[in-house]
């Protein structure tokens, strides 16, 4: 089976998840149908995946992320960005994650 970027299942939580589809695209299909019939568990449960996501806690269904968010970010900062961007931008990831 492909495996699952976590960035795409960041936008999904973030667009859809108060309709389960980031729960659908990692493979949890009982609890997408849950979060769909419940409006994302009242909002409750759409925050809580969210965090998750984020945080790489909630992984699919079928193993791990073959890319994550770290991996992203990667590639932008290998793309001519320097140290101190590089530097910048983490402190500001691991900030946005602890949420």
């Amino acid at each position: 089976m492909k495996k699952k970027s976590q960035l795409v299942a960041i936008i999904l939580s973030f667009c859809f998840g108060g309709f389960g589809l980031d729960r659908f695209y990692l493979g949890y299909k009982g609890i997408g149908f849950f979060k769909l019939f419940t409006i994302g568990g009242l909002g409750l449960l759409w925050l809580y995946d969210f965090k998750r996501i984020c945080k790489g806690d909630l992984q699919p269904k079928d193993g791990e992320y073959d890319k994550t968010i770290y991996y992203h970010i990667g590639i932008y900062i290998s793309n001519g960005s320097s140290q101190e961007i590089y530097n910048q931008e983490m402190v500001i990831m691991h900030k946005w994650v602890a949420f």
